[in-house]
């Protein structure tokens, strides 16, 4: 986990007073590492702070890694009993479901040829996709005429775009 990244988190999860900490996948990108010596050190900091951790396919620490933080891992879908939350999309899904992997963003387009891709959250009838939260993770560009509700994140805020 980056620095700013790390930073980011502490500020939602203390200005918001945060319990708990839903993680749809792909917590750490890689083998462990600096970041997750980081991770160690900000999550000793954030003891109080529930984490549940839906494994995604670039998860691929060993799984003490993450009950030595104590992350309570889901190995494919959480049930949070209002709704699901996975890493990647469910086919027949039994309820309104929330997932990642895709890490989708708009491109918005102004004067003078200039434009801005920004990350966002999609929204169907069945589903929420939501965008990835680390600086250094890509984004692929989403055609919005596919979702009910577009919502563009612009900095600190959550702007709805479609």
């Amino acid at each position: 986990m980056q620095h700013a990244d790390e930073a980011r988190l502490s500020a939602l999860v203390n200005n918001h007073k945060v319990e708990r900490l839903i993680v749809a996948g792909d917590m750490f990108h890689s083998t462990q590492n600096k970041d997750t010596d980081n991770f160690s050190h900000w999550r000793s900091k954030h003891a109080q702070l529930h984490i549940d951790l839906v494994l995604g396919n670039h998860d691929i620490l060993e799984e003490t890694s993450y009950t030595s933080n104590n992350i309570t891992i889901h190995k494919q879908v959480l049930d949070t009993g209002t709704f699901l939350v996975s890493h990647d999309e469910l086919e027949a899904p039994e309820k309104f479901y929330m997932h990642g992997h895709i890490h989708p963003a708009v491109s918005l387009s102004g004067k003078g040829r200039t434009s801005v891709k920004l990350p966002c959250y999609c929204m169907d009838d069945e589903k929420l996709i939501l965008p990835s939260f680390g600086n250094f993770t890509g984004s692929h560009k989403i055609d919005p005429r596919g979702y009910n509700h577009i919502y563009v994140i612009a900095e600190d805020e959550v702007i709805q775009w479609v």
